[in-house]
């Protein structure tokens, strides 16, 4: 998967800017998760030298995707592709902006492990994601199937931080994920106390990139 492909994603609202992450689906393309452009006034995608104004072109409040189209200064990629599978204990490379230096596009890679759907979820940390068809923050609620859950290896304190919505997941040359949520992860007993929480980061499965 080429690095040179993730892209920060600026968003304008009642006068302040915010920024998540995108990566280029193709020239004047950027795949990125719903809930940054939601409410845009405004939308800058800065490869790290150029910045471009964008306007979203396609959208899933469901999915929590949303394409943006941009006009680059020169035309450089093919279509990605895309990958269909991830195994449960599958490894993934997750390609994000280092958050702490918003100038250059920094890039930082974690390796995640693709773990079972535990029995309840509940999100943390992105206060406008509250609707009914994802998973609500605060709620404990039954993950979705078309979301995967990750950590990172035997840590089970790792998130991804503010700013690395929209990240890229990737097996080799492949997209096969979407960063979309961080959020807790219960395991039950059969009296239906919890038996384990962990930290967990949840990402759109790559049918529903698809879709």
């Amino acid at each position: 998967y080429n690095q040179e492909r993730i892209v920060r994603v600026w968003v304008q609202l009642d006068g302040k800017y915010y920024f998540g992450t995108g990566s280029i689906l193709t020239d004047g393309e950027v795949l990125t998760a719903y809930h940054i452009v939601e409410r845009a006034q405004r939308i800058l995608i800065s490869d790290g030298t150029n910045q471009y104004e964008g306007k979203v072109a396609s959208q899933s409040h469901g999915r929590d995707t949303a394409v943006v189209t941009y006009s680059p200064l020169r035309r450089r990629w093919n279509t990605i592709r895309i990958d269909n599978t991830v195994e449960v204990g599958e490894d993934v490379q997750v390609q994000t902006l280092d958050t702490s230096d918003t100038i250059h596009n920094s890039l930082q890679t974690f390796t995640l492990t693709r773990i079972p759907h535990p029995q309840k979820l509940v999100t943390s940390g992105i206060p406008w994601a509250v609707d009914a068809s994802l998973i609500t923050q605060n709620e404990e609620r039954t993950p979705r199937e078309d979301y995967y859950v990750y950590n990172l290896g035997e840590r089970d304190d790792f998130i991804l931080d503010y700013g690395m919505s929209g990240s890229p997941f990737s097996k080799g040359s492949y997209l096969v994920g979407v960063a979309s949520r961080v959020g807790h992860g219960y395991h039950f007993h059969e009296n239906g106390r919890p038996s384990k929480m962990q930290t967990v980061n949840v990402a759109i499965s790559p049918s529903a990139i698809r879709a």
